[in-house]
C-alpha cells in the first residue's frame, strides 16, 4: 500500500492520441503521462477533452462535469494516491475544477491547479467583489501552479498566499527533438514563416492576413498556417481570391512529426494571439530555433525576450506585427544572434 500512495497520481486533463497534436491541455497532459512512465510513476486520466468547436448545451456541460467529480469520488474511495493535478479552463471549467480541488482538500489529498486558459487573467479587470470571490475560491486547491510572473501576480492580487503559489513552466512530450543550431538562411532561400495555433480570430490571424497583404508585393517570403478551425476555410479563401497561393499555405492540422519537420524547415514562428496563459506552440518553436513574433500576453514574456530572441508586440497592432516581419525580411543575419 506505501508503494502505491507513493507512485499513483491522478490527473484531470485531455486524453488525447499520441499523434494528435491539438490543443494545448492535450500537449501538457500526453507529456506528462510520458514523463510519469519514465520515472516509474502511475497516471490515472479522468478525461476533460472534448470535440473542438462543438456546440454542447449548459447542461451538458454540467452534466459532464459532474461525472468527473463522480469519477474522482469513486478513484479516491478505492485507492490512496500521492497528489492530483488538475489543469482548467476560465469560464465554467474554473467552477468544475475548483469543485475537484475542494474534494481533494477534505479528503486531505494534495492537489495542484493549473489554469491554463489566457482568458482567465481578464478577471484583474473585473468587479471587486468578483475578483474577491475568485480569490476566495483559489484557496481550495493546496497549490496553484503560476507559468509565469503575470500569473503570479495576479494570484497575489487575489491573495493567494505565497506559500500556495510554485512556479512551473511548460514541458513537451519526450518525442519532440531539439534543435542544435540556430536557424541561418541560405542566399537561395526566401525566409519562412511558421504560425502554429487554432485558426481562430483570437489567435491574431486577422493581422497576420494584413500583415501579409502589406508585405506580400514587396519582399519574397513564404507564410505558412496549421491549425485547424471555423477560420481554416476562410483563409484558405482569402489565399485563393488574393493570389497568394504561390508563397502562403493553410495546411491545416499535422501529425505531431508533420507538424515537427513544418517547424524545423522555418525560420520565424508568428503568434499575435489576444490572451493566453503561456501557448505550447512557442514552447515548439524555441526548441526548433525558431526566433518569434508574438503578442506581450499571459506568460510569453517570460520565455520570449523583446529583441532577444525574438519580439513582444502589443494585442491587435498589425503595424507592430509588419514591422517585426519586415526585420527578420530585411536582416536575416539576425536569425543566428535570436
Amino acid at each position: 500500500e506505501e508503494n502505491v500512495t507513493k507512485n499513483k497520481f491522478i490527473l484531470v486533463g485531455a486524453k488525447i492520441t499520441e499523434n494528435d497534436s491539438r490543443g494545448g491541455v492535450g500537449t501538457l497532459s500526453n507529456a506528462l503521462v510520458d514523463y510519469a512512465d519514465k520515472a516509474g510513476f502511475e497516471v490515472v486520466v479522468i478525461d476533460t477533452a472534448k470535440k473542438p468547436f462543438s456546440k454542447t448545451f449548459f447542461l451538458q456541460d454540467i452534466k459532464n462535469g459532474m461525472l468527473r467529480v463522480y469519477q474522482l469520488v469513486t478513484l479516491l474511495r478505492l485507492e490512496k494516491y500521492s497528489g492530483i493535478i488538475i489543469f482548467s479552463s476560465a469560464g465554467w471549467g474554473f467552477y468544475e475544477k475548483i469543485i475537484l480541488s475542494a474534494i481533494c482538500r477534505i479528503v486531505r489529498v494534495p492537489c495542484v491547479l493549473f489554469i491554463i486558459d489566457g482568458w482567465f487573467l481578464s478577471v484583474r479587470n473585473k468587479s471587486f467583489l468578483k475578483r474577491l470571490w475568485i480569490g476566495l475560491l483559489l484557496k481550495f486547491p493546496h497549490t496553484l501552479a503560476a507559468s509565469g510572473l503575470n500569473w503570479l501576480r495576479l494570484f497575489r492580487e487575489l491573495g493567494v498566499k505565497e506559500s500556495h503559489l510554485a512556479t512551473i513552466h511548460y514541458w513537451l512530450p519526450k518525442s519532440f527533438s531539439v534543435a542544435l543550431q540556430p536557424k541561418v538562411l541560405t542566399a537561395s532561400e526566401s525566409i519562412k514563416f511558421i504560425f502554429v495555433g487554432w485558426m481562430i480570430k483570437e489567435k491574431g490571424l486577422h493581422e497576420i492576413l494584413a500583415a501579409v497583404n502589406s508585405l506580400f508585393d514587396k519582399y519574397q517570403f513564404i507564410f505558412t498556417f496549421i491549425g485547424d478551425g471555423p477560420m481554416l476555410e476562410d483563409v484558405r479563401q482569402i489565399i485563393k481570391n488574393s493570389k497568394w497561393d504561390s508563397r502562403v499555405f493553410a495546411r491545416g492540422w499535422l501529425t505531431l512529426e508533420q507538424k515537427e519537420e513544418a517547424l524545423s524547415a522555418s525560420h520565424v514562428f508568428v503568434l499575435p494571439s489576444y490572451a493566453e496563459g503561456f501557448p505550447m506552440s512557442l514552447i515548439e518553436a524555441m526548441l526548433s530555433g525558431l526566433p518569434s513574433i508574438c503578442t506581450d500576453v499571459g506568460g510569453v514574456s517570460d520565455s520570449l525576450y523583446d529583441g532577444v530572441n525574438g519580439f513582444l508586440i502589443p494585442p491587435k497592432n498589425i503595424r507592430a506585427l509588419k514591422e517585426a516581419m519586415e526585420f527578420y525580411i530585411l536582416n536575416p543575419d539576425s536569425l543566428r544572434t535570436h
